[in-house]
């Protein structure tokens, strides 16, 4: 993996989704896992579910910020960065949200990011 589009792609959640990322850092602490660097999958799963815990809430602004951005560097990326936003940031959204919010979620879904989900989640349906 270029481990520079990573670099960069980690600093940018940082600086512009401080308080996701802090608390998704402390969630690979918690486990154990190490950084966000040594464990990209695990952390962006664990963006996801902090992004999750906000479609929980309803928080409009704060979804919107977390989902424009991952489209946007969704969009952007190439290769493995691409794959790995895929997997392990998208596939995980929405899991354990309840139906209401579901909905309400996926209406602020930019066109690029619901296409993007649709075909993660009908590859991991039963």
């Amino acid at each position: 993996m270029d481990t520079t589009e990573l670099s960069d792609f980690i600093e940018a959640v940082q600086k512009t989704l401080p308080l996701a990322f802090a608390h998704a850092v402390e969630k690979l602490a918690a486990a154990e896992y190490g950084t966000a660097a040594e464990s990209p999958a695990l952390w962006l799963e664990a963006m996801a579910q902090v992004t999750n815990h906000f479609i929980q809430k309803t928080d409009q602004k704060t979804v919107t910020s977390h989902l424009e951005f991952f489209s946007e560097q969704l969009e952007r990326a190439t290769g493995e960065l691409k794959h790995l936003l895929e997997v392990y940031y998208v596939e995980n959204l929405l899991w354990e949200v309840g139906e209401v919010q579901k909905a309400w979620a996926l209406d602020l879904f930019s066109p690029y990011l619901a296409e993007v989900y649709s075909r993660a989640t009908i590859t991991r349906a039963p």
